[in-house]
């Protein structure tokens, strides 16, 4: 039965979200699929407030959601603090005037959207203070300086968040470590919503064929995976990587693709760039290990796409990835410390022994069923929104 008018709830959805373009990163594919799963839903109607770069002011209709585009001027945003688009952030809340804002990051979308003040939930991904401080020797100077300059701007906005923030989402245990004694706010446990095209992909793995899906940066640390395929086919194993991914960072790209070619592994490792959610869906259903070399991660997509589909998988233990993965339950964990040759050691594994590979999937499968739905995700994070409204009130 259709909610009546009275109970339903309007949500203004604010944070990254790609307009007439694929999905680049993990937090737009959180708040797509945030909106798409509210959007079914009799009692929520769901808007989005997201910043275009580029662009002026904007309003526009996608797939039959109602998105209010804040324009924003490339070339001044850091000068700034992104003060144009935190204000525009929050005066097109005020304009719309919803029941409830739910924000993605703490970046200057978080901030923007408590500056609105309207009841406010925000959700933290990435711990912004942690990936501030990672650069790598491969990228250019230049690209080490503006990384740490943007690192000091999110980590900035990262604390005002946590300071002014009356409610909080969680994404893993170890998004609450992280910032225990850094805020107030009322913390609630809910993870990334996982939609049913993953839970319903049929799998038919490739033999060998090994798939990552993260941008290509130093944080992700995609030259060991180089390094592990190296390994491997030294080794007799085969083994074909396809790095799935925006390349963010121009020399840092380049130095893996030097490294590929050095090592002779051009048809070995595959730089695909972004790929629409059809061509994602078909990597996913051929691959027959999802792999990621990060470190830093709070809780990756691509590991929990991976699960819905009951694909195993194995990463470092580093940051939150622990926190995901039960090493030889529903993935494999190395140590983290020669992360390409541990990686080579667990994939080996991975990719030769057939009852390995079934075990983790399955085991993966169920974490994935407890922590992940799509629908469950909803249920949830609703019952927040309706209790934070009882609280204003």
């Amino acid at each position: 039965m259709e909610a009546s008018t009275k109970d339903r709830l309007t949500v203004a959805m604010v944070g990254p979200y790609p307009v007439g373009r694929p999905l680049s990163n993990g937090v737009e594919a959180v708040t797509v699929g945030m909106v798409d799963l509210l959007r079914q839903r009799d009692d929520i109607d769901v808007q989005v407030v997201t910043v275009v770069f580029g662009s002026e002011d904007r309003i526009v209709e996608q797939d039959g959601v109602t998105i209010h585009c804040v324009g924003s001027d490339d070339r001044l945003r850091r000068i700034t603090f992104y003060r144009n688009e935190r204000v525009g952030i929050a005066r097109t809340l005020r304009r719309i005037a919803p029941d409830i804002v739910h924000a993605q990051g703490a970046n200057f979308y978080g901030l923007g959207a408590l500056a609105a003040d309207l009841p406010t939930v925000v959700t933290l991904h990435g711990m912004l203070f942690k990936e501030a401080k990672i650069v790598d020797e491969r990228s250019s100077r230049l690209r080490q300086l503006q990384t740490r300059v943007r690192g000091y701007f999110n980590a900035r906005f990262e604390a005002q968040v946590l300071e002014r923030a009356e409610h909080i989402i969680t994404i893993s245990g170890y998004v609450n470590d992280s910032i225990t004694g850094r805020t107030e706010a009322e913390l609630t446990a809910i993870g990334n919503p996982i939609g049913a095209e993953y839970f319903d992909l049929t799998h038919r793995p490739a033999s060998g064929h090994l798939l990552c899906v993260a941008r290509i940066e130093p944080r992700k640390g995609q030259h060991h995976l180089v390094e592990a395929v190296r390994r491997l086919t030294e080794r007799g194993i085969d083994a074909t990587l396809h790095l799935v991914g925006k390349q963010v960072d121009a020399e840092y790209t380049e130095a893996v693709k030097a490294s590929i070619a050095e090592h002779g592994l051009t048809d070995r490792v595959i730089l695909t760039g972004i790929v629409s959610d059809e061509e994602l869906l078909e990597h996913y259903a051929t691959a027959s290990v999802v792999v990621m070399s990060s470190r830093e991660e709070t809780s990756p997509m691509a590991f929990q796409q991976a699960m819905a589909a009951g694909i195993p998988v194995i990463g470092p233990a580093n940051a939150g990835i622990p926190y995901l993965i039960d090493d030889d339950e529903n993935g494999l964990l190395v140590p983290g410390r020669d992360i390409g040759g541990e990686l080579a050691d667990g994939l080996g594994r991975l990719l030769t022994e057939d009852d390995l590979r079934a075990r983790l999937g399955k085991g993966g499968r169920a974490t994935a069923e407890r922590r992940f739905r799509a629908s469950e995700v909803g249920n949830d994070t609703v019952a927040v929104y309706r209790s934070l409204l009882d609280r204003t009130r």
